[in-house]
């Protein structure tokens, strides 16, 4: 799991253990000021939490990519990515994982899997989705997803990112099929 932050609170460090207690969390902090070293001091003390410091704020995609390269390199299959201001349950991770596994087993290629459910504080958000049947069960797929929340795998994002194939005649570049589920869950 990948948290970027930036002048992360207090609260954000209490977010952090209880999900630290379901999975790998690897906090990358984007250049924050030092009036916010105790936090993350304080993030950097909580087991199976790593912190990585940027030194200065260079933008999110920036500390995802480097969750990638860390998932990648550690041979992770997902990447769950929250966003410092997101709570999900403490089981998120897990219901996650084990859908999109489940979802791969009947035959469909995930490429990333989000929230059913996504409240918003302008409200809740629907994802136009429509149906995928493989193996006699039904799949609910969208081409949109927020990036907070979302599982991520990780052979395929590295596959995308490494294709240079089509780039030439895509103005966003090649993006992966987006599974959402409805079993998951995000405030």
């Amino acid at each position: 799991m990948v948290v970027p932050t930036f002048r992360p609170g207090i609260d954000v460090v209490a977010k952090l253990e209880q999900i630290a207690g379901t999975a790998r969390v690897l906090v990358v902090d984007d250049g924050s000021p030092c009036t916010v070293d105790p936090a993350l001091r304080d993030i950097s003390n909580i087991p199976n939490v790593t912190l990585r410091r940027f030194p200065a704020n260079v933008g999110i995609a920036r500390s995802l990519n480097l969750g990638l390269s860390e998932a990648s390199a550690s041979g992770a299959k997902w990447l769950l990515t929250i966003d410092q201001d997101s709570r999900i349950e403490a089981d998120y991770p897990r219901i996650s994982v084990a859908e999109a596994t489940s979802a791969q087993e009947s035959g469909v290629r995930v490429g990333a899997l989000g929230a059913g459910h996504v409240l918003d504080v302008s409200g809740p958000i629907n994802y136009p989705t429509f149906s995928i049947e493989s193996e006699g069960r039904t799949f609910h797929a969208t081409h949109e997803v927020l990036l907070s929340g979302t599982l991520w795998n990780v052979h395929l994002l590295t596959e995308i990112r490494a294709c240079t194939v089509c780039a030439e005649h895509l103005a966003a570049g090649p993006r992966p099929i987006v599974q959402a589920s409805s079993k998951s869950r995000i405030r």
